[in-house]
C-alpha cells in the first residue's frame, strides 16, 4: 500500500463530504474542502500518496476549474480541483513532495480553497468515498509500519554487528519468504536474521 498524507502541510477543514445542499448538483457535497492559504500557507498542493498524472485539466468552464488527477499503485484516483495554476503534465510520475498546483477559486468555487475527492478504479460523479476517512484510515496503518528503506537499515546495522554470529537455521524460510515479498533488498551475506527482524517481516508480510 502506498504511504498517504494530507494534500496540504498545515491546513482547516471546509465543507466535508457528504454536506447536503443545493449548490450539489448530486445534491451533497462529493469531496472535501481544505484550506492553506488561509492559514498562512503557501497555497502548494501536494498528491495524496505517489502515482501517475492522468488529468492535469486547464479551466474550461467546467465545475472543478483547473484540476488535477493522480491514480495511485492501489487503484485508486485523487482528483484536486479549483486550482490557481496547474504544476504538472499529463502523464508525468508524482512523489509525495511533489507540487501539483496552487490552491485557487477556479470553477464552482466562491473562495480560495482544494476541493478534494477520491475514486476507486475510475472516476464517477458524485464519488462514493470519503476523502477524510479514507486518508485518516489509511495514514493510521502507515504509522503501524516500517518502511522499506527503514528496514534495510536495521537489517545493514543488525548484520554489521554480527559478522561472527552462527546462522540460525530456524530462520532461515521466513528470511526467504521475506525476501521474495519484496520485503528486504536480500542482503543477508551471512544467512541469518535476528527474532525481532523476523518480527518486522511477519509484520510487514500480513499488512501487504
Amino acid at each position: 500500500m502506498p504511504t498517504y498524507q494530507y494534500p496540504f502541510k498545515t491546513y482547516k477543514l471546509g465543507s466535508l463530504y457528504g454536506v447536503k445542499g443545493k449548490m450539489w448538483s448530486c445534491g451533497y457535497h462529493s469531496g472535501l474542502d481544505l484550506f492553506n492559504k488561509s492559514t498562512g500557507g503557501d497555497g502548494k498542493v501536494y498528491p495524496v500518496a505517489e502515482g501517475k498524472v492522468i488529468r492535469a485539466t486547464p479551466d474550461n468552464g467546467g465545475s472543478y476549474g483547473n484540476f488535477v488527477t493522480v491514480e495511485h499503485p492501489d487503484g485508486y484516483l485523487s482528483l484536486y480541483a479549483h486550482l490557481e495554476a496547474i504544476r504538472v503534465t499529463l502523464g508525468a510520475k508524482v512523489s509525495l513532495d511533489t507540487v501539483l498546483g496552487i490552491e485557487g477559486s477556479t470553477g464552482n468555487s466562491s473562495a480560495v480553497h482544494l476541493h478534494l475527492e477520491i475514486h476507486k478504479g475510475a472516476y464517477s460523479y458524485p464519488s462514493k468515498i470519503d476523502p477524510k476517512k479514507f486518508l485518516d484510515e489509511r495514514m493510521k496503518e502507515n504509522d503501524d509500519m516500517i518502511t522499506q528503506a527503514d528496514f534495510n537499515k536495521m537489517l545493514a546495522v543488525a548484520l554489521a554487528e554480527r559478522k561472527t554470529q552462527p546462522v540460525n537455521p530456524s530462520l532461515a524460510a521466513e528470511f526467504e519468504a521475506a525476501k521474495k515479498a519484496g520485503i528486504t533488498d536480500g542482503t543477508n551475506p551471512q544467512g541469518f536474521a535476528t527474532r525481532a527482524e523476523v518480527a518486522v517481516m511477519c509484520l510487514r508480510v500480513s499488512k501487504k
